[in-house]
């Protein structure tokens, strides 16, 4: 018996910590913990120059909270949790100068377009460091807000009415009440 447990911590014991170690390394998170992305995947690749966009629908260790559909958060507070941490432990870092919002913990002032600026994601200590391209190509960009649905973009109320009434004129014709039991 004593022979057993002898070979078992002096010859398997080492190679199982040995083979659960090289696992967790292959694993865990890519590139042991970090991830770039240059400014020309998100032109040529990706097509898509916002950070919300990639964090939220193509980066797998990212967990990002909106509020609502149809891009009405976009003035929100920009909420994630990077490899399970907190949001308030999130560093934001422009060309090696920290952007982060002091009076709210986990927000920036600041999203770099990423046509321009290449991504680089630490898992390990939740910090986006952004760094501007040296060559910048010729490009434009054009950005249209028509107002909310229902507000000043014409006929937007009458078309939501089409499908949809409103509260005043769901009242049963006859029967008026002031309040829902």
């Amino acid at each position: 018996m004593r022979l057993s447990v002898f070979v078992f911590f002096v010859f398997l014991c080492p190679l199982a910590i040995f083979a659960q170690s090289e696992t967790m390394k292959k694993d865990s998170f890519p590139n042991y913990g970090s991830e770039s992305k240059t400014s020309g995947f998100f032109r040529e690749r990706f097509q898509h120059n916002d950070l919300v966009n990639y964090l939220d629908n193509l980066n797998e260790f990212v967990t990002y909270q909106s509020e609502t559909t149809g891009s009405f958060n976009t003035p929100d507070q920009l909420i994630f949790s990077i490899s399970g941490s907190s949001y308030k432990w999130n560093k934001y870092y422009l060309d090696g100068f920290r952007i982060d919002n002091r009076f709210l913990p986990g927000s920036n002032f600041y999203q770099p377009d990423l046509f321009n600026h290449s991504l680089k994601i630490d898992y390990y200590h939740s910090t986006l460091s952004f760094n501007t391209d040296n060559i910048i190509p010729n490009s434009l960009g054009l950005r249209y807000n028509i107002g909310g649905l229902g507000g000043i973009s014409p006929l937007t109320e009458e078309m939501v009415n089409l499908y949809h009434l409103t509260a005043s004129q769901r009242i049963y014709p006859g029967h008026p009440f002031e309040y829902r039991a």
